[in-house]
């Protein structure tokens, strides 16, 4: 028959059947699509780093993407420097002045050079470096004006060498990434959240005043953690916390970096 041909009352009735026949289909889809549906669930949600290794395999090169997440990043980054954090000390002379910590430091070279803060250390005076059970006479090798002192143990004690952590280069840290300070009663987390800058006398009364630049964080860090280091979520030196009683100031890895040459 041709729809022409229905009556008003015939083509009333089918748009109705259509009608009808459409909204069994939309209902019947609505529940499956329903029925599908993964039931809630909470997740931890933790960020990712993709890392692209390349491994070498005879005859052929291939690269393998692998992601992981910066949680494991960060607990391999804290295992991998913690044993090279040390205690800066004063021996004991004799009976009336025994042992004193003065401050925590960090190896940061295979043949013993330290850096500690500069605010406890004096050129003339005499000082020790733990490493773990390990006990080494040490000589000043630097005292620099902004916040740091660089140490080395002493060879005639017989010096091992040292396991040490790696400086990075702070200007390429960007804004977000996670940072962490070691040392103290605990480790201490957050980001870095840019560059300030810090302007103290110059070493003499002609001498201009020294500007420099300083790295700025998210983590409040109590004065109890001056002398400690902070690492990147990588496991290297990002920075290295200093200050007075008035200021906790973080010197950049970069600006110890500079220094190293002149201590070797």
């Amino acid at each position: 028959m041709d729809l022409e041909e229905l009556t008003k009352t015939q083509l009333v009735l089918l748009a109705i059947l259509i009608s009808f026949v459409s909204a069994i289909v939309v209902g019947i889809t609505i529940v499956t699509l329903m029925q599908q549906e993964p039931k809630p669930v909470t997740q931890t949600i933790n960020r990712v780093i993709q890392q692209t290794i390349e491994k070498a395999v005879p005859g052929e090169s291939k690269t393998q993407t692998i992601i992981v997440k910066e949680e494991d990043l960060i607990v391999d980054a804290i295992d991998k420097n913690s044993k090279n954090l040390v205690s800066i000390k004063t021996p004991a002379v004799d009976a009336n002045t025994p042992v004193a910590t003065l401050a925590s430091g960090i190896a940061i070279s295979a043949d013993g050079l330290v850096v500690t803060d500069s605010h406890v250390i004096d050129e003339k005076g005499i000082y020790t470096i733990t490493e773990g059970v390990d006990v080494y006479n040490a000589d000043v090798v630097k005292i620099d004006p902004r916040g740091f002192a660089i140490l080395r143990a002493k060879k005639d004690g017989g010096l091992k060498n040292f396991s040490f952590s790696i400086l990075t280069d702070s200007s390429a840290l960007k804004i977000g990434q996670s940072l962490i300070v070691l040392g103290g009663e605990q480790i201490l987390s957050g980001i870095f959240t840019g560059f300030g800058e810090q302007k103290i006398p110059g070493t003499d009364e002609k001498a201009e005043p020294i500007t420099y630049k300083t790295l700025k964080t998210s983590i409040a860090i109590p004065k109890s953690y001056i002398g400690s280091p902070i690492i990147d979520s990588n496991g290297k030196i990002a920075g290295f916390v200093t200050g007075t009683e008035n200021a906790i100031i973080v010197i950049p890895a970069s600006i110890i970096q500079e220094e190293l040459p002149k201590a070797q």
